[in-house]
């Protein structure tokens, strides 16, 4: 059983039932993908900034190439669009040549120095300090890429369960699961996935598990803002990365629509509304590298809320796979703060999830 139809709890199910299991995934929405999957830039991301060794780091790298091949082999519509990443001034030039570094480091050899001779043609309007360009970084359509998850699932003879929210876990030997549905509904298992994504950490908290760690949320909304008029950029544009976040990018859609986001503030509750009032802060941070930017052409448009995690005090900025070593019972993994870039790493995400099947 998978808990979650968001991409990656499909992500996993399609691998289970590739690997011959009998799947079902439940979600207590009405549909996929209802949470951070359908609220997200969509960006096929390159590797670029995350350290070395962490699970968000090999997992970006494996997955970006498993998504594009996916996606050519399924007809799931998605383009290798490119990123920039601009500095106006000595200091943020110095913090891309840390994030050039770090991107080898971690294996990700496509990032380039653009020429000084180029930075015009980025299309900013603004003397540019230097660029850096990731040529694989793209785009794709997350909720067909969703749909593809769930057809080759249910080809496999798998099953997707909407309104139904998982209200106790129960363990038996450590070897299997019984897992109640809407407090009506008991569901017994042998491999257990929590994908809950923003109700990851709550489900993993009801388990009894011996020597139980206490995981917090810790939930981050990043506001998007859309543009009405063309753009004529056809490359990502991203300022160097903030403390808590890559900053306020241009990114487009399939349709070559522009948006900007998402920016970071703390959230307590799933409020999705975008306060028109953040425009002139977005406009301001938008206007820091594209100058022709206008201001009454920006417009609220959606958001998302990032699952992060805390514990003791802390606050994780890598994925969480809780397996056997964690909490000793066999088949059972706990996806924890599975945010970006959880959707360019969701196929790999899915393959390490396997090794702990039990077949």
């Amino acid at each position: 059983m998978i808990i979650g139809a968001g991409v990656v709890g499909l992500a996993v199910a399609r691998q289970a039932a590739l690997s011959g299991l009998s799947v079902v995934v439940v979600d207590k929405e009405k549909s996929f993908g209802f949470g951070t999957s359908s609220r997200n830039s969509e960006v096929i991301h390159a590797g670029i900034y995350y350290p070395l060794g962490s699970w968000k780091s090999k997992l970006c790298l494996k997955g970006k190439t498993q998504l594009y091949e996916y996606c050519e082999e399924h007809n799931v519509p998605h383009k290798k669009i490119g990123k920039y990443i601009v500095s106006c001034n000595g200091a943020q030039t110095e913090t891309l040549n840390q994030i050039y570094n770090n991107s080898y480091q971690a294996g990700m050899v496509e990032l380039f120095h653009v020429p000084e001779e180029r930075l015009c043609e980025i299309g900013t309007s603004r003397k540019l300090d230097h660029a850096l360009y990731s040529p694989s970084t793209g785009i794709v359509d997350s909720h067909k890429f969703m749909e593809s998850l769930i057809w080759a699932l249910e080809e496999l003879g798998g099953l997707v369960s909407y309104n139904s929210e998982v209200t106790h876990i129960n363990f038996s030997n450590n070897t299997s699961f019984e897992v109640c549905i809407d407090d009506e509904f008991l569901i017994c298992c042998n491999n257990l996935i929590n994908a809950a994504g923003l109700g990851a950490v709550d489900l993993r908290n009801m388990m009894p598990i011996k020597d139980q760690k206490k995981y917090e949320n810790f939930y981050v909304k990043g506001n998007y803002f859309g543009y009405s008029s063309k753009v004529a950029f056809r490359s990502l544009v991203y300022p160097v990365p903030e403390e808590n976040g890559l900053g306020v990018h241009l990114t487009l859609d399939m349709n070559n629509r522009a948006r900007f986001g998402p920016n970071t503030e703390r959230c307590f509750d799933f409020d999705y509304s975008v306060d028109p009032q953040l425009r002139k802060t977005f406009y301001d941070a938008v206007r820091s590298y594209w100058p022709d930017v206008e201001f009454d052409k920006m417009y609220p448009d959606y958001s998302g809320i990032r699952p992060k995690v805390k514990h003791k005090g802390l606050v994780s900025n890598d994925f969480i796979i809780e397996t056997y070593e964690d909490h000793k019972s066999v088949g059972l993994v706990n996806l924890l703060g599975i945010e970006s870039p959880g959707l360019t790493a969701s196929l790999a995400i899915a393959e390490t999830v396997s090794e702990f099947f039990q077949l």
